[in-house]
């Protein structure tokens, strides 16, 4: 039998990962006027995950915000010298 108290805190802690996965997505999809050091980090190997075997065809937030982040002014893909 479960108890109430182990039902109940399992059932916050999915309600607190959602909430956070989809304050995650809105953030993905809020423009900024400038990147932050986070951005430029994960970008770098986001950008090249297909070359690791990783399809980021099944994530639409993630492609617009690489979109985004290549459009910035001053971007420079790592190939042009």
């Amino acid at each position: 039998m479960i108890e109430a108290g182990s039902c109940l805190q399992h059932l916050q802690s999915r309600v607190r990962s959602r909430l956070q996965l989809q304050h995650f997505a809105e953030l993905l999809e809020r423009p900024r006027l400038r990147c932050t050091v986070a951005d430029l980090a994960l970008y770098a190997y986001t950008h090249v995950a297909d070359e690791g075997g990783f399809d980021l065809g099944p994530f639409p937030r993630i492609r617009a915000w690489l979109d985004r982040v290549a459009d910035r002014p001053g971007f420079t893909p790592i190939t042009q010298r």
